[in-house]
């Protein structure tokens, strides 16, 4: 964990406690063992730490049901992992999803949204993932919640418009895409942004969806994956001819 966390508190507690195990020698535990381990006041405080690791050993995992077994949360920020996750898979292989001679870029500053009295700017701009290929830019952003097919406007809060309304102003970006998680693929929705300043233009905002329901762990599922999230960023651009694509099959 340490060669992977990028906060620097993190890092260090991490090389602390590799330091206080280095004595330790790796032992094969089995689930028989844990079950004969008896708490009392003086290993008391390991007990939530055991039950956790009896979990991972026995294959299983937790749920919102109730039971028997205590033991410490474990919180993980989905919107954050989701955005992440995304962004890596395109960035890894950009000539896949966009064709040759494609730049991506992830959290990219672009700017500050206004200024103070003094001049100053504040509220940083930062789009989760900005794609340049020669003078065109276009936008994503990816947002953890569920689409809602029934509403009218699918679901997708004002305040978002008004975030991708500041990115693809403040980049003249020629397309923009608000990404959704979802168990399957659905028909996507779009919106117009219409522009007047320096020639009236509209610019499409994609709202769509990428199914998760596939096991990455598997070669044939994780090529599947690839392969719809290629599909979805190639209605990103109709005909693909604004950026010099070439169409895909």
């Amino acid at each position: 964990m340490s060669r992977m966390v990028k906060n620097f508190n993190s890092f260090r507690l991490l090389r602390s406690i590799s330091g206080i195990l280095d004595s330790v020698t790796l032992y094969p535990v089995s689930l028989a063992e844990i079950d004969r381990i008896s708490f009392t006041r003086l290993n008391r405080k390991f007990e939530p730490f055991i039950r956790i690791c009896r979990i991972f050993l026995s294959h299983s995992t937790l749920t919102l049901q109730a039971s028997d077994v205590e033991t410490f949360s474990l919180l993980i920020p989905m919107e954050t992992l989701f955005e992440e996750f995304i962004a890596k898979v395109i960035k890894e292989d950009p000539d896949y999803f966009f064709g040759p001679q494609t730049s991506v870029s992830t959290q990219q500053y672009i700017g500050k949204l206004a200024s103070s009295e003094d001049g100053s700017g504040v509220f940083n701009l930062q789009p989760d993932i900005v794609i340049k290929r020669g003078p065109d830019v276009a936008i994503i952003d990816t947002k953890y919640k569920l689409l809602d097919d029934e509403k009218r406007k699918y679901g997708v809060s004002q305040a978002d418009m008004y975030q991708m309304y500041a990115y693809v102003t403040k980049k003249d970006a020629i397309s923009s895409m608000l990404l959704y998680p979802d168990t399957e693929l659905k028909e996507q929705r779009t919106f117009y942004y219409n522009l007047e300043n320096e020639g009236k233009r509209s610019v499409p905002l994609y709202i769509t969806s990428i199914k998760l329901s596939y096991d990455l762990t598997n070669e044939k599922e994780w090529s599947e994956f690839r392969k719809d999230l290629r599909n979805v960023l190639t209605k990103f651009f109709p005909n693909l001819n604004l950026l010099g694509f070439t169409k895909l099959n």
